[in-house]
């Protein structure tokens, strides 16, 4: 089942008009800080796997890509963002426990499309463990 906490509007809005102050244009030149900045200026509900993973992988806006990221791993756990199959569940995994522990239905959700994966693929195995090592027990 997927589950979309985040409302129609603000899936038309971009982050700068979300998540004030607007950036404006980059002002170093490394290829991320000039994605982040563009990033902040596409609209949500077009935003690839890709752009969540650069964006969810620099920790930048959370609140608002982390939802989003989990709405596309639900449907597709290992879906392939960028580099490999599975690349933007493995950012999701990598957020801090201080994250998780403030976003716990958050957490529940990541645990549920976790438990769907038959064979998890080398590039997440430590991800994973790590992640689930500090999963409390109930």
């Amino acid at each position: 089942m997927r589950r979309r906490i985040l409302s129609t509007e603000a899936r038309r809005q971009t982050l700068d008009r979300l998540d004030p102050p607007e950036w404006g244009p980059a002002n170093y030149s490394s290829h991320v800080v000039r994605e982040c900045h563009r990033l902040r200026r596409v609209v949500l509900e077009h935003m690839t796997p890709g752009d969540l993973r650069i964006q969810i992988g620099q920790k930048l806006s959370l609140r608002w890509l982390v939802p989003m990221a989990l709405d596309v791993v639900e449907g597709d756990p290992l879906c392939f963002a960028d580099f490999y199959a599975g690349d933007l569940l493995k950012v999701l995994l990598e957020l801090p426990e201080s994250y998780w522990d403030a976003h716990l239905d958050l957490e529940a959700r990541l645990v549920g499309v976790l438990g769907t994966i038959e064979e998890t693929p080398e590039e997440l195995t430590e991800a994973c463990l790590k992640f689930k090592s500090r999963q409390k027990a109930p």
